[in-house]
């Protein structure tokens, strides 16, 4: 009974259009009220959210990712790697792949990435003699690849609400991302041969002069490098980060006002204030969860029906490509990773693996209908249909299929790296 019920208001509410943190807040006090619960509990595991440490890389990675973008950090950068691969055959498209891993990774969010470059280098590609929907697909596709890259809050909610290490997932999650750069790199050099692009010639000069021109900037990137290394936590790189940024935009480009910085603030705590509210209300959800032994029936459930990994893989990638499809990756972490995490545990597949698997599925989620939020960017970007983006986008879908079934059923593809660091 409580589960109809609960799937129902979930289901309603979510279709309502009403706020994520208040559809999981609803649906917690309504499970907890059925089961006997005190609702005293709600608000009780909210507060529990203080006790982890590793929720302050979320305001710090913010309000890094609004300084960069509000200030000349962000441009210089993305000058640098366009100096460095636009004389590669196809070498706009690739930069224009870079950059996108660029700013979602510095925003946090697949979107920014599309509306940033989507505006910079759509008439770029377009000028180029790559063709309109080439070029839309491009850009909305390669948007959502930063989502595995520091400092994506993505990864850091997985990891807080799986309670998988935050670091070993950033760090598993490069070689995936290397791959689906480059299958997108070599689909985007042949067309670009069978468009008759024409290459522009390398230069040092370029290269040299954007470089020191972007130094300060490009330095930020030892902090996220870090992560990898082992030289800071989550944590104290983005304390780090965030720090160093203001001081960047403010001292040396002086592209940011001190007394603009009330609203860079402002901007960043709305932002970050929304995540973390979530993370709040579905603290409560998870808990009734744990205590009605949800997660432990439903791993019971599947080991008894399935006797391998790559037949629990199977049926999972199958699950959340459909949810990827009506749900936004936020919702599907909050309301699947507690329930399918276990079970992947059981079965002997490394959480670290799994997180993977899961963060991949849903970048395709992010180019699907009817909930594919880069499709609505960059419709509203490009001033085009979604149908017509949609569209757009099926020769990269392929690709990332490719990339899915790649990272599925090879663990070492991303735990190799994890093992090597």
């Amino acid at each position: 009974m409580t589960a109809i019920v609960g799937v129902s208001v979930f289901l309603i509410l979510l279709l309502a259009g009403v706020p994520l943190f208040i559809v999981i807040g609803i649906l917690s006090a309504v499970c907890l009220h059925l089961e006997g619960y005190p609702l005293m509990m709600v608000p009780q595991q909210m507060f529990s959210i203080t006790e982890k440490e590793v929720l302050l890389a979320i305001p710090f990675f913010v309000l890094a990712s609004v300084v960069m973008t509000r200030g000349r950090s962000a441009e210089k950068i993305i000058k640098f790697l366009s100096s460095l691969v636009d004389w590669l055959p196809g070498g706009l498209a690739v930069a224009a792949i870079a950059g996108c891993i660029f700013f979602a990774a510095v925003s946090g969010l697949s979107p920014t990435a599309v509306i940033a470059m989507g505006g910079m280098m759509f008439p770029a590609l377009v000028g180029a003699r790559f063709t309109e929907r080439f070029s839309t697909g491009l850009l909305t596709a390669a948007g959502s690849l930063g989502i595995l890259v520091p400092p994506s809050i993505v990864v850091i909610i997985f990891g807080i609400v799986g309670e998988v290490n935050i670091q070993h997932l950033f760090v598993a999650g490069l070689a995936p991302i290397l791959i689906i750069a480059l299958l997108f790199g070599i689909y985007s050099v042949v067309i670009s041969h069978r468009a008759g692009v024409e290459r522009s010639r390398f230069s040092f000069s370029r290269m040299w002069g954007s470089f020191f021109g972007g130094f300060w900037a490009l330095l930020s990137s030892v902090f996220i490098a870090g992560i990898y290394t082992g030289w800071f936590s989550v944590t104290q790189a983005s304390a780090l980060v965030a720090g160093y940024v203001l001081f960047v935009e403010i001292v040396i480009y002086r592209s940011i006002a001190v007394r603009q910085l009330p609203e860079i603030f402002r901007r960043a705590a709305t932002v970050a204030g929304t995540i973390l509210i979530i993370i709040a209300t579905a603290m409560s959800f998870n808990w009734f969860l744990t205590v009605e032994g949800v997660p432990m029936h439903i791993t019971e459930f599947i080991t008894a029906h399935f006797s391998s990994r790559i037949g629990f893989l199977i049926a999972v990638n199958v699950l959340l490509l459909f949810l990827g499809c009506i749900m936004d990756i936020m919702s599907a972490i909050f309301i699947t990773v507690p329930l399918l995490l276990p079970a992947a545990t059981a079965l002997g597949i490394d959480p670290i693996h799994f997180g993977i698997v899961f963060i991949v599925n849903f970048e395709i989620g992010y180019l699907t209908p009817p909930v594919g939020i880069n499709l609505f960017a960059a419709s509203a970007v490009f001033r085009k249909e979604m149908v017509e983006v949609a569209r757009a986008v099926l020769p990269f879908l392929v690709l990332l299929l490719i990339a899915l079934i790649l990272v599925t059923y090879f663990p070492d593809i991303s735990l190799w790296m994890l093992r090597f660091f």
